[in-house]
C-alpha cells in the first residue's frame, strides 16, 4: 500500500483537481473578464433585475486584499517565523490556489450539490508540501507550514461552498444577491470575532 497504491491515490487526487480547473476555466475567464470590466469603471446594465444585483466588485476586491494581508502577517509573523520569503511564497500559493478551486467548488455546488473540499485540500497539501520544500522549508516548521496552508485553502472551498448553497436557495425564494452577500460577510467577522474572544479565554484559563 505505501509504496503503490497511496502514490496511485495521491495521484489521483493532484489529476482530479487539475482537470477540475481545466474544465472550469471558461468559467474562470469569464468572472475574471467581468470583474475586469466593472473594476475599469464601466457601469452595470441601469435596468438590471433585482434578482440579479451583486455587491461592487471593488468592495470585494478591497475585501479580498485586506484577507491577504492579514493571512500574510500571520503566516510572518507565526508560521514562518519571520522569514520573508517562504511567507512571500506561502501566500502567492494559497491566494492562487483558493482563487482557483474556489471556482472549480462552486461550480461542483452549483452542479451536483456536492462540495469536492476533501480532494482539493489533500492537493493543496501535496503542492504546499512540495513548494515549500523547494524553497528550503523542512522538518516539523516545514509540515505545519504545509498543515497551516491547507487549513486556509480548506476554509475558504468551505465557505464557498456554502454560500454557492446559500445563493441557490436565495435564487429559489427570489432573494437579492446583493443582500445574501452583505449578511454572509457580516456573519463571518461576527463568528470570527467571537472564535477569537473564546479562544483568548481559553488561553487565559
Amino acid at each position: 500500500f505505501s509504496q503503490y497504491a497511496k502514490s496511485i491515490g495521491i495521484g489521483g487526487i493532484a489529476m482530479a483537481g487539475i482537470i477540475g480547473i481545466v474544465r472550469s476555466w471558461s468559467i474562470i475567464k469569464s468572472a475574471v473578464s467581468l470583474a475586469a470590466k466593472e473594476m475599469g469603471g464601466k457601469k452595470a446594465e441601469a435596468n438590471v433585475v433585482r434578482t440579479q444585483k451583486d455587491l461592487s466588485m471593488k468592495i470585494i476586491a478591497i475585501g479580498s486584499i485586506i484577507t491577504i494581508i492579514l493571512v500574510a502577517l500571520f503566516f510572518y509573523f507565526d508560521v514562518m517565523q519571520g522569514n520573508l520569503l517562504h511567507t512571500i511564497v506561502a501566500i502567492v500559493l494559497v491566494a492562487g490556489i483558493s482563487f482557483l478551486f474556489t471556482t472549480v467548488a462552486a461550480n461542483a455546488i452549483a452542479i451536483v450539490g456536492t462540495n469536492p473540499v476533501s480532494g482539493m485540500t489533500l492537493m493543496t497539501l501535496i503542492l504546499a508540501s512540495v513548494v515549500m520544500v523547494a524553497v528550503g522549508l523542512k522538518g516539523a516548521t516545514g509540515m505545519v507550514a504545509s498543515l497551516v496552508m491547507g487549513g486556509v485553502v480548506c476554509t475558504a472551498l468551505s465557505m464557498a461552498g456554502g454560500f454557492i448553497t446559500d445563493l441557490k436557495i436565495g435564487y429559489w425564494l427570489g432573494s437579492t444577491p446583493a443582500k445574501q452577500q452583505t449578511w454572509k460577510f457580516l456573519g463571518t467577522l461576527a463568528v470570527s470575532y467571537t472564535h477569537l474572544r473564546a479562544h483568548e479565554t481559553s488561553a487565559h484559563l
